[in-house]
């Protein structure tokens, strides 16, 4: 019990670790491709703008990805 607890516990801190640098990489890369772009917006605007496109692409391509990974990694 304690073992699949430990395991558990492990796999959350892996997968919050990875989404979190993968989400900082999405964001400077956002913030890199699309400056000129985005330095016409409100930093208001600007926000919601990368935080659309951030969730977006967690949701749909990190997150499935990152979460078959790291499930094959504690069988």
């Amino acid at each position: 019990m304690l073992a699949s607890r430990s395991r558990l516990w492990t796999a959350r801190l892996a997968t919050t670790l990875a989404a979190w640098l993968i989400a900082f990489a999405v964001v400077t890369s956002l913030l890199n491709v699309f400056s000129h772009q985005l330095s016409a917006m409100s930093p208001t605007l600007r926000a919601l703008v990368i935080s659309g496109m951030l969730v977006v692409l967690m949701v749909n391509v990190v997150m499935p990805f990152l979460s078959v990974r790291i499930s094959r990694w504690f069988r």
